[in-house]
């Protein structure tokens, strides 16, 4: 009898389940006779297994951790909706849905869940000052599903800025953020305004002078919220560079000092400078080209005990590439290493080259042209299909083209290289007289 009533049971409540419904509803149970449900109302069945599904994220037991029910609890709807409920508001979950069925004596549950989209990264405002590990650690203890990438959810973030807050001892603030090549992440930072730049000062230098240097760093910097850490990479990025230009490679800002403007709401930046002697360069080596390195060191200009301008070194980096493209590899990239001997106060450079594979010359189109226009053209193009391409190849035949006056009213003339990535070849498309330019088509440049 007990058998009977519990597939009976098991019937009536669980198979009007099955099926993934959005989190939060569900089908509804097929009516029974009264007598039935009844009878399989007064009995309580066992959960004999719990499945998760859907995660690529989350391990099946941690999911299991969090949802308040194991194995050998009493089942049923009520208790499998609680469970629901608990993943869907956790935040980790974009969706979440059950079912469950009769399994030997009692229920066998099933919840599917789909990821939520957005992963980001923690960053923790330095002004806050905690000890990011010990952060991390008590999070990870308090939610089995931490991971160092979190959903970029309100739950999630809610949840989180309440234990950072705990551990900062100070009011937190949450928000998604992003950096200059636009990676988000959560950050958490004090509840406070942030201060801003209202203009910086320098001291120390004497090589550029403070009207050169203010004007450049206070374009980048005035009305950005402070942080030393934010303002010590404008500095990188604007005022290092200006100096590396000059030979200083060795230049230092030790000390920077951040007080209230009395004039505007702001802070005056105070950064002092040691500009450190000026060096010169010394080697100059090109790698990952055989048969060219030294032809190319020579083509970058760079000729041992001058001024080591870094920004020379910079644009020889361009030159380099451009040659090593005329010999079919459009896909050519490169690193540049430096090494300071602080004793001889020189800076000797190298060009770790990656050619990348060879491109070929494949076909030839014009725009713009009649046919006998499109007859010469064809004549006086040297380049044979099959041979390496030569990226500079097409400006200098248009080049030539005009300067020996081959057409008469050529207004504009327009190169477009369509590379396929796969049969590694480029065709070329000279485009002429356009009047409105349009995309034709991808191009390396």
């Amino acid at each position: 009898m007990y058998r009977v009533l519990l597939a009976l049971a098991l019937t009536i409540t669980a198979f009007g389940q099955v099926g993934r419904a959005p989190a939060g509803k569900k089908a509804a149970p097929k009516k029974a006779p009264a007598g039935a449900e009844q009878a399989a109302a007064s009995q309580v069945f066992p959960i004999v297994s719990i499945n998760i599904t859907g995660s690529q994220l989350y391990k099946e037991a941690d999911i299991i951790r969090m949802l308040g029910i194991k194995v050998g609890d009493p089942g049923g709807e009520k208790v499998f909706e609680k469970a629901q409920q608990v993943l869907t508001s956790h935040g980790a979950f974009s969706s979440v849905a059950y079912r469950y069925q009769p399994s030997g004596n009692g229920y066998a549950v099933t919840f599917e869940v789909t990821d939520a989209e957005q992963m980001l990264p923690m960053k923790f405002d330095e002004r806050l000052k905690v000890d990011e590990k010990a952060v991390r650690a008590k999070l990870a203890t308090l939610d089995p599903l931490f991971r160092n990438k979190i959903p970029g959810t309100n739950e999630v973030m809610e949840r989180y800025r309440k234990v950072v807050q705990e551990v900062a001892k100070q009011d937190v603030q949450v928000k998604v953020g992003s950096e200059d090549n636009n990676d988000l992440f959560v950050l958490f930072y004090p509840k406070n305004t942030p201060p801003v730049v209202a203009g910086t000062f320098f001291q120390g230098n004497k090589l550029l002078g403070n009207a050169e240097l203010q004007n450049t760093l206070n374009g980048v910097a005035v009305g950005v919220e402070y942080t030393e850490k934010r303002l010590r990479e404008l500095i990188d990025n604007n005022i290092r560079p200006m100096y590396e230009a000059r030979g200083r490679v060795g230049v230092k800002f030790p000390k920077i000092e951040a007080t209230p403007d009395a004039n505007v709401r702001g802070l005056k930046i105070l950064v002092t400078v040691e500009e450190g002697p000026t060096y010169s360069f010394g080697d100059v080596a090109v790698t990952g080209v055989p048969g060219g390195e030294q032809e190319l060191a020579k083509l970058t200009g760079i000729k041992p005990e001058e001024v080591a301008n870094m920004q020379l070194a910079k644009e020889a980096q361009e030159k380099i590439h451009a040659a090593v493209r005329r010999n079919g590899h459009m896909n050519v990239k490169s690193t540049i290493s430096r090494q300071v001997d602080d004793n001889k106060k020189v800076v000797n450079v190298t060009y770790r080259v990656v050619p990348g594979p060879i491109y070929t010359y494949g076909n030839l189109y014009m725009k713009g042209l009649d046919l006998h226009g499109e007859h010469e053209i064809k004549r006086l193009w040297n380049m044979k299909p099959g041979q390496p391409f030569n990226a500079d190849y097409p400006d200098y035949f248009l080049t030539r083209i005009k300067e020996e006056q081959i057409f008469e009213n050529l207004r504009s003339t327009r190169v477009v290289l369509t590379p396929n990535h796969e049969g590694l070849t480029v065709d070329v498309t000279l485009v002429f007289n356009e009047k409105k330019p349009e995309l034709l088509k991808p191009t390396f440049r």
